[in-house]
């Protein structure tokens, strides 16, 4: 089964091609990285896909994951992306661990996290979790897979020995080259940090929303060591393999702090780390500049845009970052090509 995204006018074909140029620059400094080599500059991108409601954001987003599974992915690792209804926003941004084919190597990491709107701190980050677990395991064996051309059941085999863990116990087939998502999850429970971390809620018996800033805090700092050991270019387990991180309705994140908090430090983090990594930004273009309401109340920018301000501000390395809008009535102010930030300093 396949739906067609439409989409409205060249502007968004143009705007498409213009994050695939941006994911194979990633691409190719991934690729180009020597061992013990590292980037002189900032590698990653930023990408903000502005509009109203209902412009279709979120449908260019997704079209982006469809072009790079066609174009990238050619063995089938990651699966076809099948909307839920014709409500293309409603659709799950990451596909379901179980219906991924983790045979062929990891061509690319791709994480999409839902905003939502309401109070509830550090969920939108804690939901995704459970997707991210396989997909950190075999990224983690992608490059060494692509050089010695063992199955990844055999590589697995050798990384459940490593960490103590039993074949068996773990339902790894290792003979039929068998790979579910649930012993991925396990083998990433022991891999990764944020492989312990719906363990170790659970057994606290907490609710991460419950909890608020505390554990979303500790939840953000998890994800962003476990990614730079898999995108850091001096990490001895660098994968050699490009990441998207598509953040959707990012003005949300005014309801939920603990995720503009992880925006910037991810911004930041894969800066300073020279990582291979493209960060997409889906966002309401009424939020991104201080307002008023009709009473002449004033209504800020949302905390995300605060934090693209500053980034770009900042004398730091900074990324390469440009905004692109959808067609959308009575907007006619943004309608501004790619903007790139200065030149990073260090």
């Amino acid at each position: 089964m396949s739906a067609d995204l439409k989409f409205s006018g060249e502007n968004r074909k143009a705007s498409l091609q213009q994050l695939v140029r941006a994911f194979e620059d990633v691409k190719s400094e991934a690729e180009g990285v020597r061992a013990n080599g590292v980037p002189k500059a900032p590698i990653h991108r930023v990408a903000l896909i502005h509009g109203e409601r209902g412009r279709g954001k979120t449908r260019l987003a997704i079209e982006l994951y469809r072009q790079l599974r066609k174009q990238e992915d050619p063995a089938g690792y990651w699966p076809e992306f099948v909307p839920k209804d014709e409500n293309q926003d409603q659709a799950s941004l990451t596909p379901r661990a179980e219906d991924c084919d983790y045979e062929p190597v990891l061509p690319f990491l791709w994480w999409g996290i839902q905003a939502q709107a309401g109070y509830n701190p550090g969920n939108a980050l804690f939901a995704t979790l459970d997707k991210l677990k396989p997909h950190l395991v075999t990224m983690r064996i992608a490059h060494r897979r692509s050089q010695d051309g063992r199955s990844t059941a055999a590589e697995l085999a050798d990384v459940a020995t490593e960490l103590g863990m039993s074949v068996a116990e773990l339902g790894l087939d290792v003979a039929g080259e068998v790979i579910g998502a649930g012993s991925l999850k396990r083998i990433a429970e022991g891999m990764w940090r944020i492989g312990k971390i719906g363990q170790e809620r659970l057994r606290e018996n907490a609710d991460p929303a419950g909890e608020g800033d505390r554990h979303a805090a500790s939840v953000s700092e998890e994800v962003l060591a476990d990614l730079d050991r898999l995108l850091n270019p001096k990490s001895p387990q660098f994968a050699h393999r490009p990441a998207v991180i598509l953040i959707d309705d990012a003005q949300f994140a005014d309801q939920d702090r603990p995720l503009a908090v992880f925006v910037e430090r991810l911004i930041v983090r894969s800066a300073r780390g020279r990582w291979p990594l493209l960060i997409l930004m889906t966002h309401w273009s009424r939020n991104l500049d201080d307002t008023e309401t009709a009473a002449g109340e004033p209504v800020p920018r949302s905390l995300v845009a605060q934090v693209l301000d500053r980034v770009r501000q900042t004398p730091e390395p900074g990324p390469v970052w440009w905004r692109l809008p959808t067609p959308s009535k009575g907007c006619g102010r943004r309608t501004s090509p790619l903007r790139s930030a200065s030149p990073p300093s260090g």
